[in-house]
């Protein structure tokens, strides 16, 4: 997920120069004056007017330039500080392997925006990555901070959808070698923890490696198909096209300010699903959507041509929202005291169920008082 800086301030507001050959950014003085020319890890950028522009240099688009400036150390080590913090978090939830592989397919979603930026030259952090030291993911995934207004509308698109890809590449593997690990058991062997609902591409996955499930069947999650499954999660929930999300990003490119009704409308349904079906599962989602705001801002150029194949690629990859995501994505199911206390309630070695700091995720989850519901 990469976010724009919309900081307004007069001399750091990334802006173009209408004298610049092709719309390049100039650094100004005032830049330097104010801090070094960073501000929170991000570098900052002004404008030059026509009088000035003789005395101040030109900031080209040059990658060196943006690695150049992108922080004061202390802020690189942050980054450091909280990948290696996000690593123990994801560790201490599902093990070696489920960190391994989920910081793997977060890692090159975020990859994919930087390196993109930096053949843009467009001014980028590294990632921020958020660890999160309890369940049931170890970690709410990773953010980039981006000059807001400084790409137009073709470098926002690539910048946006290269995340999302790269993470995929990684992600779908993930999950297919996970499934060819897993067994098909019944649902009533993972009563007391979490399950987690299967959207149409996992599905489609199991069907293929399994065959079709039968009535409470289910495949037992170990640590790499858990993984597969947050990663599968997070991109589609990252591909909704609502504001700073990177499907708002691509939304805007295709749309421009027509994706703000659409972002309006998405949050609307969501709001009266909830209301109407009573699962609240996204409800923290919504909020954090609402909190950042649904609008996206403008690009430095939003009339800046995409071409065919990007406006046919940004709509299939949007698509996966649909295949990716699936309403009730938790459930924790509640079991009755007489299968409490069975000796078949067991689970195998490979069953990923996690437990614990389940209680302060009930209240906003469905429950299942008992297997046979489903």
């Amino acid at each position: 997920m990469d976010f724009q800086d919309e900081r307004m301030d007069s001399a750091e507001s990334p802006r173009v120069d209408g004298n610049a050959p092709g719309g390049e950014l100039m650094r100004t003085d005032s830049d330097d004056a104010t801090d070094g020319g960073h501000r929170d890890g991000m570098s900052t950028f002004g404008v030059s007017s026509a009088a000035d522009s003789a005395e101040d240099s030109a900031w080209t688009d040059r990658p060196a330039d943006v690695t150049r400036r992108q922080g004061h150390p202390r802020a690189r080590l942050l980054h450091l500080v909280l990948f290696l913090a996000t690593c123990g978090t994801t560790w201490m939830i599902g093990g070696p392997v489920y960190a391994a592989c989920l910081m793997g397919l977060l890692l090159a979603h975020e990859m994919g925006h930087y390196l993109q930026s930096v053949r843009y030259g467009i001014p980028a952090t590294l990632p921020f990555f958020i660890p999160v030291p309890f369940p049931p993911f170890g970690t709410m995934g990773a953010v980039i901070l981006q000059g807001a207004g400084v790409a137009d509308r073709k470098k926002l698109f690539d910048i946006a959808i290269s995340g999302p890809l790269a993470g995929l590449v990684i992600a779908l593997p993930i999950t297919y070698i996970g499934l060819q690990d897993s067994q098909i058991i019944r649902i009533d062997e993972q009563i007391g923890g979490m399950v987690f609902g299967n959207p149409l591409i996992l599905q489609w996955m199991i069907e293929s490696i399994h065959g079709p499930l039968g009535p409470n069947e289910d495949v037992s999650m170990g640590p790499m198909l858990f993984a597969g499954w947050v990663g599968i999660f997070i991109t589609a929930l990252n591909l909704m096209p609502i504001g700073q999300l990177d499907g708002g990003h691509i939304m805007y490119a295709l749309l421009r300010k027509q994706a703000h009704g659409v972002a309006m409308l998405l949050l609307g349904g969501a709001v009266a699903y909830m209301a109407y079906s009573d699962n609240y599962s996204y409800l923290l989602i919504v909020v954090l959507l609402l909190i950042m705001g649904p609008r996206h801002p403008p690009t430095a150029d939003d009339y800046a041509k995409l071409g065919l194949v990007r406006v046919v690629l940004g709509w299939l990859t949007l698509g996966f929202v649909i295949i990716g995501l699936t309403p009730t994505p938790l459930v924790f199911m509640q079991p009755d005291e007489g299968q409490r206390q069975s000796p078949e309630f067991q689970r195998g070695p490979d069953d990923l169920v996690v437990q614990a700091g389940i209680d302060s995720l009930r209240d906003s989850l469905p429950t299942v008082d008992h297997p046979g519901g489903l």
